[in-house]
């Protein structure tokens, strides 16, 4: 399902009975906060790049289907730490956030096989 350029500012909790929905770009809208992670649990390819998001939520982890995650473009200042429980995630691109540092266990997402950083405030 592609959204994005549509001036969306939040998601409608309905998505999370769309469980079938394994794709969603909503990339360039007006998001300043993350849409609830138990709406995109059945999700696998989520871009929410181009937005004003600056915090991600703490349950974030029940996102556990997600492989790639488009995260660029943002204001993102950290990582919450349940955010090294996406076992599945793949490909993670956060360029162009205000990140400073990454949690310590990024490192133990093992099928994590693209990570795009920069830039950022490291």
């Amino acid at each position: 399902l592609f959204l994005n350029g549509n001036r969306l500012q939040q998601l409608p909790m309905s998505f999370s009975m769309m469980s079938n929905l394994k794709e969603l770009d909503i990339g360039t809208n007006k998001f300043t906060e993350f849409p609830t992670a138990s709406v995109l649990c059945h999700v696998k390819t989520l871009s929410i790049n181009d937005n004003s998001i600056e915090l991600l939520p703490e349950d974030i982890d029940l996102m556990s289907s997600i492989k790639t995650l488009n995260l660029g473009e943002n204001m993102v200042r950290a990582l919450p730490n349940n955010f090294c429980l996406l076992g599945s995630l793949t490909n993670l691109r956060l360029v162009c956030n205000e990140l400073t540092d990454l949690p310590i266990g990024l490192a133990g997402l093992s099928s994590l096989k693209t990570l795009q950083l920069d830039p950022n405030m490291f």
